[in-house]
């Protein structure tokens, strides 16, 4: 717990410098009430229609290449961050017939949505280092792109272990479960008009349902940990590059 808690505060920090030097932007456009460039950087921010980007002889388009380069592709990644907290809580909390589904379903569509979000947090990754690749191609630094590269690899290799997860057998976007199937079966088992059958299959689906969520509770959590691990070594790492005096460098 106490590695976990150590690499969460440097991810911490990092996401702090970025906020801060975000906030600061578009405090000083405000501040010089230049109304297209805190346009252009609402629209950049919330993806909404309208201009994107500045005339060639604006200033603050170093401004804008900070958000498009640092803040959005960080704002993706603890989006997914989010979202895999969110799926911890769904299988921790369980399921209401209320929902009008089966537990098969609920569990079914919890598992899918978990599986996605690692897809799609694992492509963030790669993408916050490429803008930041891409941010610094001009300097040259020979040091830094190795460095990124390193990072790359890291979690490729950490992403590679979603089709090895224990008891599951992944097809792009497609899984097959034994536990999901026997709950499927329980289901269908307690259509049977013996009522005493039904009463006893029930039982043993709120035991098989109830095994299924702490499982795969404890899957998503797993990963959420191993994610956070290495989210702080990749920040932690580049801080060394990229950050000086609280801020992102602009030319390294």
């Amino acid at each position: 717990m106490k590695k976990i808690e150590e690499y969460q505060k440097k991810y911490i920090s990092y996401q702090k410098i970025i906020i801060d030097q975000a906030v600061k932007y578009l405090t000083e456009a405000t501040l010089r009430k230049d109304k297209e460039l805190g346009v252009v950087l609402s629209n950049v921010i919330f993806n909404t229609e309208g201009p994107h980007s500045l005339e060639k002889n604006n200033l603050s388009e170093e401004q804008l290449k900070f958000i498009n380069y640092y803040f959005k592709p960080l704002s993706e990644v603890m989006s997914s961050i989010d979202n895999l907290e969110i799926s911890k809580s769904f299988f921790k909390h369980g399921y209401s017939k209320k929902l009008q589904i089966t537990e098969e379903e609920y569990i079914r569509y919890h598992i899918n949505s978990f599986l996605n979000e690692l897809y799609i947090i694992n492509n963030r990754i790669n993408s916050l280092l490429s803008k930041i690749e891409r941010y610094y191609k001009l300097s040259k630094s020979e040091e830094l792109f190795k460095i990124i590269e390193i990072l790359k690899r890291k979690n490729v290799k950490l992403f590679s272990g979603v089709n090895n997860i224990r008891g599951l057998h992944v097809h792009q976007d497609r899984y097959s479960d034994s536990d999901v199937e026997q709950i499927h079966s329980l289901c269908l088992l307690e259509k049977s008009d013996d009522k005493d059958f039904v009463n006893y299959m029930k039982s043993i689906k709120t035991d098989a349902f109830r095994s299924i969520r702490k499982k795969w509770g404890n899957i998503c959590k797993k990963w959420i940990d191993d994610i956070t691990i290495m989210l702080g070594y990749i920040f932690d790492t580049l801080m060394e590059y990229i950050i000086e005096n609280d801020e992102i460098k602009m030319n390294i």
